[in-house]
């Protein structure tokens, strides 16, 4: 039951945060320091005519890397959208790389006991690779 709250308490976050953010229209952090990288080249962009490369699909889709420190924090993803944000989906423990996501908004949720926990919001783009490294703290 307690792992079941925590679960409902981290998805109300999660839409409240969606809220402020859709309200506000700018990134959001909470908890610790992080990077997020830049966007990757445009080696992987779509080209400019309509037909598309045998292949294209598996650029259709980008990743996220996440690391923490210290490693082996538990890695909960919400999908962000338009219409509210999803249930927190457990994906693993740090350090790791959550591929073949849809391009749109993340919010990459850290969690560790005996540290505080994690949240950072990141924009996964076709081709491309975010990258979320978290420093958790006591």
């Amino acid at each position: 039951m307690h792992k079941m709250a925590r679960l409902l308490i981290l998805a109300l976050t999660a839409l409240t945060l969606l809220t402020v953010v859709s309200c506000v229209d700018s990134p959001r952090e909470t908890g610790n320091s992080n990077t997020t990288s830049p966007a990757a080249s445009n080696e992987n962009s779509p080209p400019a005519s309509g037909s598309t490369p045998a292949g294209s699909e598996a650029m259709d889709k980008g990743s996220i890397k996440v690391a923490s420190t210290p490693a082996g924090a538990e890695v909960l993803l919400i999908i962000e959208d338009v219409g509210g944000a999803s249930p927190p989906e457990p994906r693993g423990t740090t350090p790791m790389t959550i591929t073949d996501l849809a391009p749109g908004t993340y919010t990459v949720h850290l969690e560790k006991p005996g540290y505080k926990f994690f949240q950072k919001s990141v924009q996964v783009k076709p081709g491309e690779m975010a990258t979320v490294v978290a420093r958790l703290t006591k």
